[in-house]
C-alpha cells in the first residue's frame, strides 16, 4: 500500500530524486577542465603557439663531379717514332722525352705499365727530362715488371717524363733481327 493515499500507485516505491544545484563556481571549474584538455589535445597533437611565421628558400645550386684525363703529347694515344728505336744492339739505351698532362679536374697519382712480348727488353720510366746520353739506365724494376709511380699529377699539371728502353748487354744471339712490340698505359687515380 501506498505510504500516501494521494499519491498514486506507481510512485509509490520509487526514491526520492535529488537534484543538484548548479552554481557559477561549479561552471567556471567545468570551463577551465575543458580548456586545460584542449591545451594537451593541441600539443599531443604537435600544434604550435606562434602567431607568426616565416620561411625561407634556397635556390638550387649546381653539382658537378671531378673528371680524370690524362694526354700523351697533347694526344689520347700517341705512337713512338724514329730510327732510334730500331737496330738496338746489347747494351743500348734509348730515351725519348713525353709531356703527360693531367686535363682531368682532379689532382690524380699516375702509374705507368708496359705490356707486350719483351723478351730481354726493358722500359723504364721516370717523370722529369731524360739524362744527357750516354747516360745510364734508369732505377729501379723495369714497367715490363711492374707499374712504375709517377707520382702526384695536379688537375690540369703537365709533366716531362722520361722514357728509356734498355736492350741489356747480356741478351741471347736469339734476339737478333726480331721486333718487340709494346703498349705503355698511363693510369690516374684519384683517391677517395
Amino acid at each position: 500500500m501506498p505510504r500516501n493515499s494521494c499519491e498514486p500507485r506507481h510512485r509509490a516505491h520509487q526514491k526520492p530524486v535529488r537534484r543538484t544545484a548548479i552554481t557559477v563556481g561549479g561552471m567556471l571549474a567545468s570551463s577551465a577542465a575543458i580548456a586545460g584538455a584542449s591545451i594537451v589535445a593541441v600539443v599531443a597533437a604537435g600544434g604550435t603557439y606562434a602567431m607568426w611565421t616565416s620561411a625561407a628558400t634556397m635556390s638550387g645550386g649546381t653539382i658537378s663531379s671531378a673528371s680524370v684525363d690524362l694526354t700523351v703529347n697533347n694526344q689520347s694515344s700517341y705512337a713512338l717514332g724514329g730510327a732510334a728505336w730500331s737496330k738496338l744492339l746489347p747494351g743500348d739505351v734509348v730515351s725519348q722525352e713525353v709531356t703527360l698532362e693531367n686535363t682531368g679536374t682532379a689532382a690524380s697519382t699516375v702509374t705507368a705499365e708496359t705490356s707486350g712480348p719483351f723478351g730481354a727488353l726493358l722500359v723504364h720510366l721516370a717523370r722529369g727530362g731524360c739524362p744527357a746520353p750516354p747516360a745510364a739506365p734508369i732505377a729501379g724494376p723495369s714497367s715490363t715488371v711492374s707499374p712504375t709511380d709517377l707520382g702526384v699529377f695536379a688537375a690540369g699539371e703537365a709533366s716531362v717524363v722520361c722514357l728509356q728502353t734498355t736492350m741489356p748487354a747480356g741478351v741471347a744471339d736469339t734476339v737478333q733481327g726480331t721486333g718487340q712490340d709494346f703498349t705503355i698505359t698511363f693510369t690516374a687515380a684519384t683517391e677517395s
